[in-house]
């Protein structure tokens, strides 16, 4: 048999061999991650601003100056210490313990209605808030259990649960309530939050990056095949598998060239 006889026939050997899909081989710059059977968190993500429970900006409804100053910015005080005393008004004192966080203000200097003349914080009993868009708000209910990262205590994960989710104009806020923060949190920092809505156990999961529009490149007995696969749950790094013809047993490439 000539040469382009036989070319022709292992030609057609190929196709039909492979049925539905298409198989490659030979991909160059490719990684084979391993699926895996385990648990995945179907969450909400946002980003929380951690925030003080307690705080306290002394105000005035008239025209007076300061008299004296007995704390500092960065001080802290006990409930009842004084703060500040002015021109024909009484010593204000603190209403809780805190820390004193702004003072704009010297002695001597005239202070005018609804400007702070000093503002406190309780920077020991905090919480966070943070802001939704509405798709995640309609899944959020009180009592879910929140994951709390910060950026700069990656190993340090803080539990928290849902106090609160209401609207405020157009936003959908939810307020935090976090078990313990690290000692280092102060009000004003920025986390990493999830609320988790569902636990699904026993899932098939492949990492996440191997997804590109609902299609995964599997590799089983040797052989890579793009399937369709429907996805459920999807933590950032890994993803639920809900349809499609993916085992434990096989592995999924990422990147590469065909």
């Amino acid at each position: 048999m000539s040469k382009a006889k036989w070319g022709l026939v292992l030609f057609v050997i190929v196709v039909g061999s492979v049925g539905v899909g298409v198989y490659f081989k030979n991909a160059k710059n490719e990684t084979h991650l391993s699926v895996k059977k385990g648990s995945i968190i179907d969450a909400v993500y946002g980003i929380g601003t951690v925030t003080a429970k307690n705080t306290y900006a002394l105000k005035l409804g008239v025209t007076s100056r300061i008299q004296s100053l007995s704390v500092q910015e960065g001080d802290e005080v006990k409930a009842g210490a004084p703060l500040v005393a002015l021109e024909g008004l009484t010593l204000f004192r603190a209403p809780f313990a805190g820390t004193v966080t702004a003072i704009p203000f010297k002695v001597g200097e005239s202070v005018f209605p609804q400007t702070a003349i000093v503002t406190m914080s309780d920077l020991k009993n905090l919480y966070i808030v943070t802001s939704l868009e509405q798709q995640g708000a309609i899944r959020v209910k009180k009592g879910q259990q929140v994951r709390v990262n910060f950026e700069s205590f990656r190993d340090q994960n803080a539990e928290g649960v849902v106090k609160t989710i209401f609207s405020n104009d157009t936003q959908f806020i939810v307020h935090v309530d976090v078990k313990k923060f690290p000692d280092q949190i102060l009000p004003g920092m920025t986390a990493d939050v999830a609320i988790e809505i569902d636990r699904f156990k026993d899932s098939i999961l492949i990492p996440a990056t191997a997804l590109s529009g609902g299609r995964v490149k599997r590799i089983r007995n040797n052989m890579r095949e793009e399937i369709e696969v429907k996805t459920g749950a999807i933590d950032g790094e890994w993803a639920q598998i809900l349809s499609g013809d993916i085992k434990e047993t096989d592995k999924v490439a990422v990147g590469g060239k065909k």
